[in-house]
């Protein structure tokens, strides 16, 4: 892998972490702060807090 391969990588995977955040926070982070960003991703986004 050169170079700029690894560069577009790691500004896809920042790019897909930010909209994974904002979607989060946009569905009202109903896991609250702290980890409940990583239930969210781990279970794709089709848990709710109810």
């Amino acid at each position: 892998m050169t170079d700029s391969e690894r560069t577009a990588l790691r500004v896809l995977l920042d790019l897909e972490w930010k909209a994974s955040r904002r979607a989060y926070e946009d569905a009202g982070a109903p896991f609250g702060s702290g980890r409940g960003l990583d239930l969210w991703i781990a279970f794709d986004q089709k848990t709710t807090a109810n």
